[in-house]
């Protein structure tokens, strides 16, 4: 009686590991594998962020404030603070 429990068992654990095998080789054999670039990604959003700030420099450059609205800004500055001391 004892000799056909055994049986049964490693019956049962050699048919659960041929099983998984069985699977695990078709996953591996028919499936397409991912693959991620991190480094490509990564460098694409630094190149993408340094474009915007060479953008953004470029376009600050024709903007330029004249002599006239620096030393209103600087006026209006100083009033500001004035007004903050003696407040």
């Amino acid at each position: 009686m004892w000799g056909w429990i055994i049986q049964n068992i490693l019956l049962s654990i050699i048919i659960i590991f041929i099983v998984h095998n069985l699977g695990e080789y078709l996953k591996n054999t028919f499936t397409v594998k991912k693959t991620k670039d991190v480094v490509g990604f990564q460098m694409q959003k630094y190149k993408l962020i340094m474009d915007e700030i060479h953008d953004t420099n470029n376009e600050s450059k024709n903007d330029e404030l004249s002599e006239k609205e620096k030393q209103d800004m600087n006026d209006d500055l100083n009033d500001f603070m004035l007004n903050q001391i003696n407040a």
